[in-house]
C-alpha cells in the first residue's frame, strides 16, 4: 500500500486489555486510552506494532522477553492480536541497563559498543559484571575464563525469580 495519503489505523474497541507479566505481575490497560492504533503509516508500510505481531505468530513465538521500556506497548499489540485472531504469547519485561546519565544503554542513545577485536576486550570481566543484570546470583562462574563453559553453567544455574523488577541497572 505505497504512498498513501494517511494511515491506516485499527479502531481501538472498548474494551480492557489485561496481561500477567513475568515480572511485572498483572497489567491493565483501557483500549479507549490506547486509542485507534496505526497499522499501515503513511508510506505503505507496516508499523512497528503490525509486523511485531505477525513477526511473532507466524514463528510461533511463545515468549516474549524484553526491556520494560516496551511494558507500555503490550497492550498495543495485545489488541492487534485479537482482531487478527492470534494468541497472545506471554509476556516479561526486563529492567534496563543504565548509562551514568541514567538512559537505557543502547544504539538509539549512542552507547559504546563492544568491539570483539579489540585486544583490550576481557570477554570474562564483561560477563562477570553481567552477571547481576541477567538474575545470576551465588553462581560459581566468576572464576571461569571460557565464555561457552560461562553460558552453559549460566543456563543452568539461572532463575526467573532472580532478576527483580525496578527502574534499571547502572552500568560502571
Amino acid at each position: 500500500i505505497p504512498n498513501q495519503a494517511s494511515a491506516i489505523r485499527l479502531k481501538a474497541p472498548k474494551a480492557m486489555i489485561s496481561f500477567e507479566d513475568l515480572w511485572y505481575n498483572y497489567q491493565q490497560a483501557n483500549t479507549e486510552v490506547i486509542g485507534d492504533t496505526i497499522i499501515f503509516r503513511r508510506d505503505g508500510f507496516a508499523s512497528y506494532h503490525l509486523a511485531t505481531v505477525i513477526d511473532d505468530a507466524e514463528q510461533g513465538i511463545t515468549h516474549v522477553i524484553r526491556g520494560m521500556d516496551l511494558l507500555q506497548a503490550t497492550p498495543t499489540q495485545i489488541m492487534i492480536q485479537r482482531a487478527l485472531n492470534y494468541k497472545s504469547p506471554k509476556y516479561g519485561h526486563l529492567p534496563l541497563v543504565l548509562g551514568k546519565d541514567k538512559k537505557k544503554l543502547s544504539k538509539q542513545n549512542q552507547a559504546p559498543s563492544i568491539n570483539a577485536a579489540d585486544p583490550n576486550l576481557d570477554p570474562m570481566k564483561i560477563l562477570n559484571q553481567c552477571s547481576p543484570w541477567l538474575g545470576l546470583k551465588n553462581h560459581k562462574i566468576k572464576r571461569l575464563d571460557n565464555p561457552e563453559r560461562w553460558l552453559n553453567i549460566a543456563i543452568n544455574s539461572w532463575q526467573r525469580q532472580n532478576i527483580q523488577p525496578n527502574k534499571g541497572f547502572l552500568a560502571n
